[in-house]
């Protein structure tokens, strides 16, 4: 992303090396320098909201906060629009 976030990333109990392949991704340069991202793990699994629950917990102070779906795919500069229309005068 070209806009500085903190991520959090929530492997719900997989068994197929989506924690590893996370960390392993998130420790090359892939974002806005002064981003953070970290994994969280639940095991087992406890379904869709227990794991956006447990990334909402670490990240309490979010604004905007965004919530992405495994199957998504934002484009690079997604956050920076998402952020430039929420600081447009009478959208929020």
């Amino acid at each position: 992303q070209t806009a500085a976030a903190d991520w959090v990333f929530v492997d719900d109990g997989s068994d197929d090396g989506t924690e590893a392949g996370l960390r392993a991704e998130i420790a090359r340069p892939w974002a806005h320098p002064a981003s953070t991202a970290r994994v969280v793990r639940l095991d087992p699994n406890r379904g869709s909201a227990a794991a956006r629950n447990a990334g909402l917990e670490l990240l309490p102070y979010a604004d905007p906060l965004v919530l992405l779906d495994v199957d998504m795919e934002p484009a690079p500069t997604f956050l920076a629009a998402l952020v430039a229309a929420l600081d447009e005068p009478g959208v929020c």
